[in-house]
């Protein structure tokens, strides 16, 4: 596997973590983000960079801060 695919699945696992805490799926994010579930899907695996819109709508969705997501 690509080191840098590596790297953004790191980033990426606490958004996958706090989506099966919520009992949530991807498809219901990407619904919330007004984006497709393919398009939501290789962003969440590093297919795909994150915007900082994406990144702020999903917290927003998942009504958790933005900085327990994704850090910084």
């Amino acid at each position: 596997m690509n080191p840098k695919i590596k790297e953004i699945m790191v980033e990426n696992k606490k958004l996958l973590d706090e989506l099966k805490t919520q009992e949530r799926s991807i498809a219901w994010l990407s619904r919330r983000c007004n984006i497709t579930r393919a398009y939501m899907h290789k962003m969440v695996h590093g297919k795909r960079n994150f915007s900082e819109l994406y990144k702020n709508k999903c917290a927003d969705a998942l009504r958790v801060k933005y900085k327990e997501l994704f850090g910084a």
